[in-house]
């Protein structure tokens, strides 16, 4: 991530310089591209380790799709103004 960072700086820092563009942006997809394979994996192998336990399948699929549950506590009732 640091050497995207100076390509990125040494880039904006010349705009014009069509070779600094063209090199920070292939560094960019590379390492893009290593962490989708990455993640990709990681989730792989998560199915592979829950396979044929249907309730930690849905615990990994929530956790790989951001689902949380929402716990809301009710902390009084109002009906007809009263408690």
């Amino acid at each position: 991530m640091q050497t995207i960072d100076k390509l990125y700086k040494t880039y904006i820092n010349d705009v014009t310089n069509v070779i600094l563009e063209r090199k920070y942006k292939d560094y960019r997809n590379k390492v893009n591209n290593i962490i989708t394979i990455a993640k990709n994996n990681y989730n792989k192998e998560l199915f592979e380790t829950t396979q044929g336990h249907p309730k930690n399948t849905l615990k990994t699929i929530n956790k790989i799709t951001g689902r949380k549950k929402n716990k809301t506590e009710i902390k009084e009732l109002f009906i007809d103004n009263q408690t």
